[in-house]
């Protein structure tokens, strides 16, 4: 074992600077292949650490090296298409920063759209403002009391494009500037008032008393009169609208 971390070692050392990504990247994720379990992570941090002088990439560098065959072959496609316009620079690492949370499917799909060396930074840009979008729309649903996003467009109007002028700010789940809740209260209390008297609807469903407490059929149900509501609105918006 000690010799084989010498050897990536000396690889790891031989990039182009002690800095850069590519490198540690296809190491981390020899080790990921060839070990089993999670004392891969364990052998990475001790060889990429020394050698970076920091662990700030570490997080990073295990997501990377986990990711199924298919994407890390996209992965590795991009940095040969990097190194071959750019063999003494260091790949921008914020593609790879922004990729994590993401699905796997997702996260192919966006590595697919980068053919060449310029996509690479418009690819970065796109989905950093699609997560923040996400964090937008998250933040309102929860603060608002909808229950889902689809709820809270059909109940405000212009909502998603009133939440774009939010898009520049540096907003997390965890750091809401007040403007942000203001706008999301003020949108809550005005809403303006509707030409038509609403209509309750009630459907009625016979099954047998003992029944009623089960806790599957409580979802279907608590599920399926949100989901009717929801169809329903979007239908008379739309006839409204016509």
């Amino acid at each position: 074992m000690i010799s084989q971390l010498h050897v990536f070692i000396f690889n790891v050392g031989s990039c182009i600077n002690v800095k850069c990504f590519v490198g540690p990247s296809r190491q981390s994720r020899k080790i990921f292949v060839s070990s089993e379990g999670d004392q891969w992570k364990a052998a990475v941090t001790s060889i990429v650490q020394p050698v970076q002088g920091t662990n700030g990439n570490l997080s990073m560098l295990f997501r990377l090296a986990a990711y199924p065959d298919n994407i890390f072959a996209e992965i590795e496609r991009i940095f040969n298409l990097w190194q071959e316009k750019h063999q003494q620079k260091e790949i921008p690492q914020l593609l790879f920063k922004n990729l994590g949370g993401l699905d796997n499917e997702i996260v192919l799909q966006y590595l697919h759209k980068i053919e060449k060396v310029e996509s690479i930074t418009k690819i970065s840009k796109e989905i950093e403002k699609k997560k923040k979008h996400e964090v937008l729309r998250q933040i309102f649903v929860q603060r608002s009391g909808c229950g889902t996003w689809e709820e809270a467009l059909d109940t405000y109007e212009n909502v998603s494009e009133n939440l774009e002028m939010f898009q520049g700010m540096n907003i997390t789940k965890k750091y809401i500037p007040r403007s942000l809740i203001k706008f999301i209260d003020d949108t809550v209390a005005y809403r303006p008032s509707q030409q038509q008297e609403n209509v309750r609807i009630n459907i009625e469903v016979d099954i047998e008393e003992n029944l009623l407490e089960n806790s599957e059929i409580q979802k279907i149900i608590k599920d399926g009169n949100r989901k009717m509501e929801i169809e329903i609105k979007r239908i008379v918006k739309r006839m409204r609208e016509s």
